[in-house]
């Protein structure tokens, strides 16, 4: 049984010839053949799951034997029986579609990984605000590796997880400068500290957030700050991502309801719910909270979706360590790449990258807008050991 963040699977191991575009490689005890599924919100054609993870060093196709009640599996993966070294994945806007393209070429800056078993970077943590604005986060610093570590904190770029994940009280900070770099929000926390309401700042954040329904025609996100992120390779060398709102933050649709307090015999008064029939906008920021701390990396923050609506991510097996890379601008499909890009012929470009997100953009005033979602959060299964 193998857990994936749209559920789990069942397989038997077997072999075949696996195509994938025009690529196609006999993967010799290398496929998974699925004989259950529990995989949510699976829209559209279904015809397995392509992993394109680290492989491992130890990888040659076979079953290792643990104990009489457990096997550990290890198989040389798609790319590897293929011959590619190299791909890329990125999520498109204003109506395209996400493109995955295997045999890309070597991405520019690119970082070695520092992860063992993940596309895993040193994550030297966050500024919140304009370059000619910005604070600091107190976490992740690079001069607070504790014995043992080898970073301070880790990331992992990761496709496959709809929203940006990291510890609880690291998220609470970072909310919280949010809050002060946005001045609605800052408006908030003074009236609620004039009235003595106690409320915390990432308290008011979400709170706005969820009523986006009442600001957000008029004044999109174009009052909240960059978000940047700074990571490195295994080399230290540095990378900065930078986040804009309409990246970070979701946009959902919710049924408004009212409560109202009714008196039950028995029971005495209690709060009721009752849906109203009108449909609102509420949105929130693309973060969840996980607890995923490891020995060598510290504390782990999964990049998510929202990194690959903003930059395409490349991946080279073939460098020494292998390489991840963060290229700007916009997602091309093979159909709509400028044509000296098109002249290169990239290998094969896959599509429909994403049945999460959708398109989002700017609106007719010029305005930043959230990215609409809909079905639930994807979360994929991590062993911290």
């Amino acid at each position: 049984q193998i857990g994936f963040g749209s559920g789990t699977i069942q397989a038997v191991v077997g072999s075949d010839v696996v195509q994938v575009g025009g690529i196609s490689a006999m993967m010799h005890d290398g496929v998974l053949l699925m004989v259950a599924q529990q995989l949510e919100n699976i829209r559209g054609p279904f015809e397995g799951i392509l992993g394109l993870g680290l492989p491992r060093k130890d990888s040659g196709g076979h079953l290792d034997k643990v104990d009489e009640r457990a096997k550990t599996y290890s198989a040389k993966g798609f790319l590897q029986e293929a011959g590619i070294s190299r791909f890329s994945v990125c999520f498109g806007t204003g109506g395209h579609d996400g493109v995955l393209r295997i045999g890309s070429e070597a991405g520019p800056e690119a970082l070695g990984s520092v992860g063992k078993f993940h596309w895993g970077l040193d994550f030297r943590g966050i500024t919140v605000g304009n370059e000619s604005m910005e604070v600091r986060a107190s976490f992740c610093d690079a001069g607070s590796v504790h014995q043992g570590q080898s970073t301070a904190c880790g990331a992992i770029p990761d496709s496959g997880t709809t929203v940006i994940t990291a510890p609880r009280d690291q998220l609470k900070e970072l909310f919280n400068m949010v809050c002060d770099s946005w001045p609605m929000c800052a408006e908030g926390v003074a009236l609620a500290e004039r009235k003595h309401l106690g409320v915390p700042k990432h308290a008011i954040l979400n709170y706005l957030l969820e009523r986006c329904e009442d600001w957000l025609d008029e004044d999109g996100l174009n009052g909240l700050p960059t978000l940047s992120l700074t990571v490195a390779g295994a080399d230290g060398r540095t990378k900065t991502l930078r986040l804009t709102p309409e990246s970070y933050v979701l946009q959902f649709m919710a049924e408004e309801v009212h409560v109202v307090r009714k008196h039950l015999e028995g029971l005495g008064d209690i709060r009721i719910e009752e849906p109203t029939g009108k449909r609102l906008k509420v949105c929130s920021m693309a973060f969840g909270a996980s607890e995923y701390t490891t020995q060598d990396n510290g504390p782990i923050w999964i990049l998510g979706q929202p990194l690959f609506f903003q930059y395409t991510v490349g991946y080279d097996l073939a460098a020494q360590p292998p390489a991840v890379s963060f290229a700007e601008g916009p997602c091309f499909s093979c159909d709509s790449l400028p044509q000296e890009a098109a002249d290169e012929k990239p290998v094969f470009v896959g599509r429909g990258a994403s049945v999460h997100m959708h398109a989002h953009g700017r609106g007719a005033s010029g305005v930043m807008m959230p990215r609409p979602m809909s079905g639930p959060l994807r979360i994929p299964e991590r062993d911290p050991s």
